[in-house]
Formats: C-alpha cells, sequence, structure tokens
C-alpha cells in the first residue's frame, strides 16, 4: 500500500465516521442550515487540494443555502402571521382558557398582544397564549 492510497483510505474512514455522527445528528432525515453549513465546511476541509471545488459548485451550494435560509425566515414570518390572524379574529369573542392548574375560565378577549413572548390574548386582567385555548363562543346577546 502506497502513501496515497493510504490517505485515500483515512479519507474514506473519516467521512464514514463523520456521516455516521451526522445521521445520529439529524435523526428525522431533515436538514436544516446549521447541518447544511456543518456538511459544506466538512467538504471544503476534505477536499483534494489537487482538485479543489469547482466555482461554480461552491456558487451553488451558496446559493442553496441561502434559499435555505429564506425559506426559513419565510416560513417563521407566515406562522406568525397566520397566529396574529387567528389570535386577532378571538377580539370580542368569549373563550375557555386552560390554567396552569388544569381549570378552565371563561371570558371575553379584550385585545392581542405581539411580544418577544409571542403572541397573548388579553382576557380580563390576564394574558393567555393561543395553545392555551380549549373553546371560542360567540358573544352573549347581553354583551
Amino acid at each position: 500500500m502506497n502513501v496515497q492510497d493510504t490517505i485515500t483510505q483515512l479519507q474514506n474512514n473519516t467521512n464514514r465516521v463523520q456521516y455516521e455522527n451526522g445521521r445520529e445528528t439529524l435523526g428525522t432525515g431533515e436538514i436544516n442550515k446549521n447541518s447544511f453549513l456543518t456538511l459544506l465546511l466538512a467538504q471544503l476541509e476534505h477536499q483534494d487540494p489537487m482538485n479543489p471545488v469547482e466555482d461554480a459548485e461552491f456558487i451553488q451550494q451558496q446559493a442553496a443555502f441561502t434559499q435555505i435560509e429564506k425559506l426559513d425566515q419565510l416560513i417563521d414570518a407566515t406562522n406568525t402571521s397566520n397566529v396574529l390572524g387567528q389570535a386577532s379574529s378571538l377580539v370580542g369573542q368569549n373563550v375557555e382558557v386552560l390554567l396552569d392548574s388544569g381549570q378552565t375560565q371563561t371570558g371575553r378577549v379584550d385585545s392581542v398582544q405581539f411580544g418577544t413572548d409571542g403572541i397573548g390574548i388579553h382576557v380580563g386582567d390576564s394574558v393567555y397564549t393561543m395553545d392555551q385555548v380549549m373553546g371560542i363562543f360567540a358573544p352573549s346577546s347581553g354583551n
């Protein structure tokens, strides 16, 4: 076995170990931006110095990463917008919310707040998350 064969074998073993570690880390089979960066860095670290990654290929990978990042941002913004729209539609409605004690409370939604903790609905003097809403009721005709 010559030196080149030994180097190739070491690279293959390293790649196999990194692949197995990556599979354990990912688990679900989904790739996020951190996984993508890890894979890109591993590729750059283990590329053959005599045959480096082509510029066009590298630019494609950067473009793919940018698309993943922008898509993540779009999904986050869309989810926030959907929850805000749902919460806004509750203003003036009566809701039943689940308290931390496990009991429920019914009251009228007065307003919606949007802050760093997420979206909350004001019922009386308390603020609840949308996850705590157990039921929605039309306001009674006496209100």
